[in-house]
């Protein structure tokens, strides 16, 4: 007997699954754009400097907000710890955030992570769905520049995303 296929999510379901996508794809923009073209170091050099002078920063109490602690250790101190070019994230740093992404969309909406059967959204296509907007609302050249940096080869499809998706959970087990 042939599998039923499942029916379309909910559109309102994906619109929330997108945006809570977007809440972990803006780590890609703070961990590729400049750190002083953000304002937050004055300073130019190279990612990792602009890291370490982040956390430095972050260490001081009376200046420092949770948030700002927050980033230090979320983005700043993974910089630090990793190897890789200045000025662009390692591909291993950009799928760690897309994998996040993913957990995070599949948990707060209860979907499964890659496509059962049907026309049901999973956490991979919701994803690329939300990379998809990233990149059309680059509109200026710094933000162009940016999103060409993260994806040079432009939007990552459902199946790539399902491709790092697998390759996440064979190297936790």
């Amino acid at each position: 007997m042939p599998t039923p296929r499942s029916k379309p999510t909910d559109p309102e379901i994906a619109k929330a699954a997108i945006a809570t996508a977007w809440q972990h794809l803006y780590r890609l923009c703070i961990d590729v754009a400049s750190w002083s073209d953000q304002g937050v170091v004055a300073h130019p050099g190279s990612r990792r400097e602009h890291a370490v002078e982040f956390i430095r920063g972050a260490l001081d109490p009376d200046f420092t907000s949770d948030s700002m602690r927050k980033i230090a250790h979320d983005v700043a101190h993974p910089i630090i710890a990793q190897d890789g070019s200045p000025g662009r994230p390692g591909d291993a740093r950009r799928d760690q955030i897309i994998v996040d992404a993913i957990e995070a969309v599949c948990k707060a909406h209860d979907l499964h992570p890659t496509r059962r059967t049907g026309e049901a959204e999973s956490g991979c296509s919701i994803v690329a769905m939300a990379i998809k907007q990233f990149i059309a609302r680059c509109h200026s050249p710094q933000l162009r520049e940016l999103s060409h940096k993260i994806f040079p080869k432009g939007p990552l499809s459902e199946g790539r995303l399902e491709t790092i998706w697998h390759k996440r959970t064979v190297h936790e087990n």
